[in-house]
């Protein structure tokens, strides 16, 4: 087993994560984390459920359900290959950022991760996950989780986490996050090709310094506070 399992044992916190999932027949969830499959179960009845696992020999001892397609292997690898419309799961802690980024990109109807708290604490604070995360999604922590809900027991806090999506406040800080594969003056130069020339953005960008030549997942929260105003401005 990794350093990074904690199967959830606690039957009541495995209820409470199905309920927030607001689970309906036609929705098609992506369950991270199978375990031993205890909140599987739970999805399965009410959705179809594709389940990734990492762990062989999790996989191999698997119940047999209907309902749920078992994938073998790293979410963030398998993630494309899949249709969903919500995410649920116990997830490994240290996959928690990238993560993210892969849910920013995508158009979910509802987020439910059992996470960190230190993890959960940034997503709620001004940094630049946290605004990036509340600018794409409500935000909620639906209860914290005590140690023994897990076995192995954790050695950090966790919560959970409820995200659903909002309208967009800043459509040019989405689009950046939608490009973050390209430098930011390149994805800056995409969004606004409409409204201003490249000689004409090459000049409002210079105050932005050499942090246009990063992707905007490569900024720092200070990097990142400058790269915000820029656009409020704009």
């Amino acid at each position: 087993m990794s350093q990074d399992q904690h199967f959830m044992i606690d039957k009541e916190v495995l209820e409470e994560i199905a309920e927030a999932a607001d689970l309906l027949g036609t929705d098609r969830i992506l369950e991270i984390g199978a375990g031993h499959g205890e909140l599987t179960r739970k999805l399965c009845k009410k959705a179809y459920t594709v389940a990734v696992e990492l762990d062989s020999e999790l996989v191999k001892a698997f119940p047999e359900l209907e309902n749920l397609k078992l994938v073998k292997g790293n979410v963030l690898q398998v993630w494309k290959d899949h249709l969903f419309n919500k995410v649920v799961g116990n997830i490994p802690y240290a996959i928690s950022e990238p993560l993210l980024w892969l849910i920013l990109k995508k158009p979910l109807e509802r987020v439910v991760l059992v996470l960190g708290k230190d993890f959960s604490d940034i997503l709620l604070s001004d940094s630049k996950l946290g605004v990036l995360a509340r600018e794409f999604y409500e935000v909620e922590v639906v209860r914290k989780i005590p140690k023994k809900a897990f076995f192995p027991a954790p050695s950090v806090d966790s919560v959970l986490i409820l995200m659903k999506p909002k309208k967009a406040e800043n459509i040019l800080l989405r689009e950046l996050v939608l490009q973050s594969d390209k430098k930011i003056k390149n994805a800056l130069e995409t969004v606004l090709e409409r409204k201003t020339t490249k000689r004409e953005l090459k000049e409002k960008v210079q105050v932005l310094g050499k942090i246009v030549d990063k992707g905007i997942t490569q900024l720092s929260n200070e990097e990142f506070a400058e790269l915000l105003k820029f656009l409020t401005n704009l």
